[in-house]
C-alpha cells in the first residue's frame, strides 16, 4: 500500500449498503423484465464531508455478500442453439432452424439431454422426423461429443441426415456455444449417411465399452466444456472513477473489486480480503451523498441477474494526512535567505581576551555562537575597508598582503558595534 495511516488522521468510515435500501434500480433483466437488484443507486440521509485540502481519501471494498442465484442458461442472453438440418447426400437442401433452451441451472449432462430432445423436435418440424440424437459428456477429454444413436435400435428411418451448428454472430449473438465447447464463428458438423455410418468435422476417437460403437466417429467439441457460466464477479462503485484499467472496455473503469466464485449454485459468495490486501482507490470527492453500485460478469461486463435476491457490501473510507513536499528555492530566494553579517556586540572583544565562548546579537536576542578565532573576528570586521588601509595594517604586522592581524588593541581603530564603511562585519551563526 502506498499510504500509511497515522494517529493524527480521523477514524476510518464504514459505509454499509444493502441493495434492498436502494432508492432506484437502474437495469432491467432481459430474462424476466424485472429490475435487477445488482444495479442500483442509494442516496445517503447523512452525507460524508471530507477536507480535501488536508487529507487524501482512500476508498476500498471492505466486504460483500452475494447470493449465487444466477442461472447457467439465461433467457435472451445465452439460450439459443442455431443449426442447419438437411440430407448428407445433398447438403444444398439444408434449412436453418434453432432451438431455445429454457433458462435455469444446468450441468453438462442435463444441458446435452435438453439439447438433444429439442433438436429432435426441431428436425421433425423441419421435415426430418425420426432422428435420434446421442449427445454425451466425456470425462476423459472434458469435452462434449455429438452424434446419432445407432446401437440397440432398428435401422434408422432417418438416415442420410446432416446437422451443422452455426455459431456465427451474423446468425445469433445469444448462443450456448460456450457451454458446448465451440468457438465463435465456428460451423462444426456431423452426419449419418444412407448406410448408417456417422462422420464429423472433428471425430472424437473415443471408444467406450457398452456405448454406441459409432462413438469414435462422433463430433468432438473444439474446447473443454465450461458450465461455470460466470468465473468472477466485478463490483463497481461510482466513487472509484479512473482507478482501474479494464481490458473489457480498453480504458478506465469504476471497478473497485474482483470477486472469485468458489461456491456452488444456491450458495453464498463471500468477499472479504485479508487485512491490508484490499485495493484502495484514491478519490477526490469533498462530499459523498449518493453512491451507485453494480455487479457485472467477466464476460462482456453484463449486469448479473440475482433473480430478485438482495446483496450487501461495506465500503471503507480512509483519510490520510497530506504530506507537504518542499519545493526547490529559486536563485533569488536562495540569495535573499543567506545569513546576514551582523555587527560585533560590545562584549565580543572582551570575551575573546578571556577565552570565553562568543555571543552574538541577532534580531534583538542574545544567542550562543560557535567558537571563532580572534583573527577571524578581526578579519571579518575589516571588510569594506580600502585596500590602502588593509596594506597599511599588513605592513605593521610585517607581511604585505596578509590579512592576519596581531593583538587587538584600542589603537586598531575597532569601534564596538561599528561595521565600517562597507558591508557589515560580524560572526556567522
Amino acid at each position: 500500500m502506498a499510504y500509511t495511516l497515522s494517529s493524527g488522521a480521523p477514524t476510518s468510515k464504514l459505509i454499509i449498503i444493502n441493495s434492498e435500501d436502494a432508492d432506484d434500480y437502474l437495469d432491467i433483466s432481459p430474462s424476466t423484465g424485472e429490475f435487477l437488484t445488482s444495479s442500483f443507486i442509494w442516496n445517503m440521509d447523512v452525507g460524508l464531508t471530507i477536507d480535501n485540502e488536508r487529507f487524501d481519501t482512500l476508498l476500498s471494498l471492505n466486504s460483500a455478500v452475494i447470493p449465487r442465484s444466477w442461472w447457467t442458461i439465461r433467457t435472451n442472453v445465452n439460450d439459443e442453439c442455431p443449426f442447419w438440418i438437411g440430407n448428407a447426400s445433398d447438403p444444398t437442401n439444408a434449412v436453418l432452424t434453432s432451438v431455445i433452451i429454457p433458462g435455469g441451472v444446468y450441468t453438462a449432462t442435463s444441458l446435452l439431454d435438453a439439447l438433444a430432445k429439442r433438436m429432435a423436435e426441431a428436425c421433425a418440424t423441419a421435415g426430418f422426423p425420426g432422428v435420434i440424437f446421442s449427445f454425451l459428456y466425456s470425462r476423459v477429454k472434458l469435452m462434449d461429443v455429438f452424434g446419432f444413436k445407432t446401437a440397440g435400435v432398428p435401422p434408422l428411418s432417418a438416415n442420410d441426415i446432416l446437422v451443422r451448428f452455426d455459431f456465427r454472430t451474423s446468425v445469433s449473438t445469444t448462443t450456448i456455444r460456450k457451454f458446448l465447447g465451440f468457438k465463435q464463428e465456428e460451423q462444426p458438423w456431423f452426419q449419418i449417411n444412407n448406410s448408417g455410418l456417422i462422420s464429423a468435422s472433428r471425430e472424437s476417437g473415443l471408444t467406450v465399452t457398452g456405448r454406441d460403437p459409432e462413438l469414435n466417429l462422433y463430433l468432438l467439441a473444439t474446447n473443454a466444456c465450461d458450465m461455470a457460466a460466470v468465473h468472477a464477479l466485478y463490483i463497481h462503485c461510482s466513487l472509484a472513477q479512473d482507478n482501474c484499467i479494464d481490458s473489457g472496455n480498453g480504458g478506465y473503469s469504476d471497478i473497485i473489486a474482483r470477486c472469485s466464485i468458489t461456491t456452488n449454485p444456491g450458495g453464498i459468495v463471500f468477499f472479504q480480503p485479508s487485512d491490508g490486501l484490499a485495493f484502495k482507490a484514491k478519490i477526490n470527492i469533498s462530499n459523498i451523498k449518493s453512491i451507485r453500485m453494480s455487479i457485472t460478469t467477466e464476460d462482456s461486463r453484463e449486469k448479473i441477474d440475482l433473480q430478485g435476491l438482495p446483496w450487501q457490501c461495506a465500503l471503507q473510507v480512509d483519510l490520510v494526512p497530506k504530506m507537504s513536499v518542499p519545493r526547490s528555492l529559486t536563485r533569488g530566494e536562495r540569495q535573499s535567505r543567506r545569513p546576514s553579517q551582523l555587527p560585533i556586540d560590545p562584549n565580543t572583544v572582551a570575551r575573546l581576551e578571556k577565552g570565553l565562548p562568543l555571543q552574538q546579537i541577532k534580531n534583538g536576542s542574545l544567542i550562543k555562537n560557535r567558537n571563532k578565532s580572534r583573527s577571524e573576528i578581526i578579519r571579518r570586521s575589516s571588510k569594506g575597508r580600502s585596500k590602502k588601509d588593509r596594506n597599511a595594517r599588513s605592513r605593521s604586522s610585517g607581511k604585505a598582503g596578509d590579512e592576519t592581524y596581531g593583538p587587538v588593541s584600542a589603537s586598531d581603530g575597532i569601534k564596538i558595534g561599528d561595521t565600517g564603511s562597507g558591508t557589515a562585519a560580524g560572526v556567522e551563526g
